[in-house]
């Protein structure tokens, strides 16, 4: 389980509505800012809802930077369903380690952990889809 320390400085920002029928999307930044000798991070953290009898089949990223960190679980952020720190575009779900996403509540972020002399931001956009019904 990867530790979230910075959780308390960066709570939730989105608490999106359940997820439809069709592509649910997500557009989003994320940046690392060095700060004299380290680097501040600002993640984006969301949590969703797959609705019931419901589940999440794929979750395609389109990112354009490396060594972005991506990671899904419980929406307190304590247990990880899956985590992978050089996120690249294609279906996150196996990149998790997951086939699928069931009904219920999680939380997300993306955290951008390109650390340069300067700013470095992480455009992505995340796609869920295609979202079918349980059986």
């Amino acid at each position: 389980m990867m530790p979230l320390p910075w959780l308390c400085l960066h709570p939730p920002k989105l608490l999106l509505a359940p997820l439809q029928a069709g592509t649910n999307s997500i557009i989003g930044v994320t940046q690392s800012v060095p700060t004299g000798n380290t680097w501040t991070t600002y993640p984006d953290i969301f949590i969703f809802v797959v609705p019931t009898n419901a589940i999440v089949s794929g979750i395609q990223l389109a990112i354009d930077k490396p060594n972005v960190w991506a990671w899904v679980g419980d929406p307190g952020f304590l247990n990880e369903l899956g985590f992978v720190m050089n996120s690249s575009n294609g279906n996150l779900l196996p990149q998790w380690g997951l086939g699928s996403i069931g009904p219920g509540t999680y939380g997300m972020y993306m955290d951008n952990l390109d650390l340069q002399s300067s700013t470095s931001s992480a455009s992505y956009r995340l796609d869920f889809r295609p979202f079918c019904c349980a059986r």
